[in-house]
């Protein structure tokens, strides 16, 4: 499989502010109803969009996700705060 990095017109946050700026969008998008009535997809959207933006983009895989994600999430509780929730106002 390609690497996201390599889709032709895919756009990918370079600077502080831009990363800030997809982690707000996030946020947006996980207090929508439809997100908020379910208790796994926010989790597994921030998890996605921190990965890749921390470069990991290529480690996710389906099989990786569901053994990262899914099952290791369940064994560690609490969960880890995701850096974008706890991303520094600026």
């Amino acid at each position: 499989m390609a690497s996201t990095a390599s889709v032709t017109g895919a756009w990918h946050p370079k600077t502080a502010r831009e990363k800030q700026f997809v982690c707000l969008q996030l946020e947006r998008i996980v207090s929508d109803g439809r997100f908020t009535a379910s208790k796994r997809y926010p989790y597994l959207l921030r998890y996605i969009v921190e990965q890749t933006l921390a470069g990991n983009e290529d480690d996710l895989k389906e099989r990786t996700l569901g053994w990262r994600y899914f099952i290791v999430r369940r064994i560690t509780i609490p969960m880890r705060i995701l850096s974008c929730v706890s991303a520094p106002q600026r």
